[in-house]
């Protein structure tokens, strides 16, 4: 009760109804709550009840969001049937009650008859009015308004188990309209005769097929001249390439789709879901634009991945086969057990009774809501079913799945290791991003601004720590700035910006394959014009033992 007063004080709605209202009733406070305005009646609801209300009452912004909905879905007639559970609270406003400020008191509904019950005292009964009109009964949903902006509100019974509602189709296209936007449910109101709307959708928007129809010809067009340069600029290279073909026939087919339709009534559905084949050929972006890399990457990843998914299919076809099986068999004598309540039967056999369900409940339990069907079996069936979901979901859902999972992102690395697109886009972004870093320490270290440094401005920037620690981290540590400039010069005594970027990149790193496959070369060369300068013939066996080495 502290709860829910500390609630209302704070502003916030606080919604009772059947078992949480007969707590409330009972433990009333009055210090938090004010005077009970409410009195619990003998008799009770056993089956269903029925609101009656005006629904201009309930389209208000205080009213609880549930009641506003229905109040305009029964905008004609103002009456609801709601299921009850056995023994649902009876009650009303006690006509007796004092008056107090507290709050204010508003009945939304009243509810006319139930089953189960018993007469009500005409006093005891509440009474809405509206524009002369009256409606009487016991309290079905009524609203206590505090000065905090704190609401109280009581219900007889729970909205969830709403049964019947008189509407209308009129009722019912408002509130879609009202909730969904008008243009979602226009042609489906034309389509359902509804009166306030008189014109199809091709007349709402005039000008929709003349747009339509020129965008599809001039695309067309379009596309059926870029095959035609294409064929005439690639000769035989068109035929290569296989999204040359794919964009032939698009255009053959929206060729034939132009001649046919002038002489034969084609079926548009099938015309709309074809045509939805050229959105693919945005994919051909996919290679040539550098932000798409990951996009590629999976694309790429799924084509090569076409054993590992053949494969994988087929291990959990055959496990999930083997225990669906099982499982239809098992639960033979379940179904024959004239013993057990029909409505579990159907139940457990909704999900088990085939094998064709099996197999799907099976799916589902490896892949989806697999809590769903494990608690139909251990709820309906035996607990021991329990054992066997929880086991199958770490076997064969955490682990066998987890396991296909590795495959496949093994497959993805592969891809993108191996892809000579990928290498060679990751390889241009490096060039770009060195080029980028060098021209930018060329910049800070050129403070004559001549555009080439000589070697005191070098000497001088090497000398600062940060720039040493930051070349050190692209793996090019700075020991001596005069032997690292007789590295990087040409001979001119002058170092350009270009020099140090290609200086840079050819030092940075340990030393590459091809360099020192380069040194020893030139080595050997040095060698032997050493010896002809000598005139020192070199021995064959060194040269056989170079050979086999």
């Amino acid at each position: 009760m502290q709860l829910v007063g500390h609630a209302l004080q704070r502003g916030f709605t606080v919604m009772v109804s059947d078992f949480s209202l007969k707590a409330l009733l009972s433990e009333w406070s009055e210090e938090l709550l004010g005077a009970n305005p409410f009195v619990k009646l003998p008799s009770s609801c056993d089956h269903q009840f029925q609101l009656d209300f005006f629904p201009e009452h309930l389209k208000n912004d205080e009213v609880p969001q549930q009641l506003q909905v229905v109040g305009e879905l029964c905008a004609a007639d103002g009456r609801a049937v709601v299921s009850a559970m056995s023994d649902t609270i009876v009650y009303t406003i006690n006509p007796k009650r004092p008056q107090t400020d507290a709050y204010q008191l508003r009945v939304l509904t009243v509810v006319g008859s139930w089953s189960g019950g018993g007469s009500v005292p005409e006093a005891m009964k509440c009474e809405i009015e509206h524009n002369g009109s009256s409606k009487r009964g016991v309290a079905g949903h009524v609203t206590l308004t505090y000065p905090s902006g704190g609401q109280l509100v009581t219900s007889m019974g729970h909205w969830i188990e709403l049964t019947r509602i008189n509407t209308s189709v009129e009722s019912l296209m408002q509130v879609a309209a009202h909730n969904f936007g008008e243009e979602e449910v226009y042609q489906h109101s034309y389509d359902l005769g509804y009166p306030r709307f008189t014109l199809p959708a091709s007349e709402e928007w005039p000008l929709a097929d003349l747009g339509f129809f020129m965008l599809d010809w001039v695309f067309g067009v379009i596309y059926f001249l870029e095959i035609i340069i294409k064929i005439f600029g690639l000769k035989c290279g068109f035929i290569k390439d296989p999204w040359n073909w794919f964009d032939s026939s698009l255009v053959m087919f929206w060729l034939v789709e132009k001649t046919l339709s002038a002489y034969a009534q084609l079926d548009q559905g099938l015309l709309r879901v074809l045509r939805m084949g050229r959105v693919l050929r945005l994919l051909r972006l996919v290679k040539t634009i550098q932000g798409f890399d990951a996009l590629y990457i999976m694309t790429t990843a799924m084509q090569g991945s076409v054993t590992v998914l053949f494969w994988s299919f087929v291990l959990l076809m055959v496990v999930q086969t083997l225990i669906a099986f099982t499982l239809n068999q098992a639960l033979d004598s379940y179904f024959k057990d004239k013993t057990k309540p029909v409505n579990e039967q159907h139940q457990v056999f909704e999900y088990f009774g085939t094998a064709g369900r099996a197999m799907f409940t099976m799916f589902e339990l490896t892949l989806a809501n697999w809590p769903t069907a494990a608690r139909i079996l251990q709820e309906n069936v035996t607990e021991y079913y329990g054992i066997f979901s929880v086991a199958y979901k770490l076997i064969i859902g955490f682990a066998a799945v987890g396991i296909i999972n590795a495959v496949f992102m093994q497959e993805t690395f592969k891809v993108a290791a191996s892809d000579d697109k990928l290498m060679m886009r990751q390889k241009d972004r490096d060039r770009m991003l060195h080029t980028k870093k060098m021209r930018t320490l060329f910049a800070a270290a050129d403070e004559s601004g001549d555009g080439v440094l000589d070697q005191d401005e070098f000497r001088e920037i090497m000398n600062n720590p940060d720039i040493r620690m930051w070349l050190a981290a692209q793996e090019l540590p700075v020991r001596d700035p005069d032997v690292l400039w007789r590295l990087l010069d040409d001979g001119d005594a002058e170092l350009t910006a270009d020099e140090l970027v290609a200086g840079v990149d050819r030092l940075k790193g340990t030393a590459k394959g091809i360099d020192l496959a380069a040194f020893m070369m030139e080595t050997r060369e040095f060698q032997i014009k050493i010896c002809e300068k000598l005139g020192i013939e070199m021995e064959k066996e060194e040269e056989e033992e170079d050979d086999d080495d």
